[in-house]
């Protein structure tokens, strides 16, 4: 006999002073399989993935984006060196 595969999760994550915020859920029934994750993007911007997966369809996604982007916001750090000549090449260095 075979087994009939059931189940369905969903968890969160809001944490405000690291900006980690991001969730997920998905449930399947058989061979049918729905989901959908989202998180925040880095530039303020939140994305939302949905997928669905069957024997028919095969995977499918939508993909949503809301919000709007502050592209003044960068809160990653960047160091950037001289101009280093590499044989005949030029290339610029970046340290992150």
């Amino acid at each position: 006999m075979k087994d009939y595969p059931k189940y369905e999760f969903a968890y969160g994550v809001e944490d405000h002073r690291t900006g980690d915020i991001h969730s997920q859920r998905e449930s399947r029934n058989g061979d049918s399989l729905n989901g959908e994750y989202s998180f925040h993007e880095a530039d303020g911007t939140v994305r939302i993935v949905k997928y669905a997966v069957d024997k028919y369809s095969g995977f499918n996604t939508v993909v949503e984006r809301f919000g709007q982007a502050n592209v003044n916001e960068f809160k990653g750090h960047v160091t950037t060196s001289a101009w280093k000549t590499v044989g005949a090449s030029t290339e610029y260095q970046y340290q992150y």
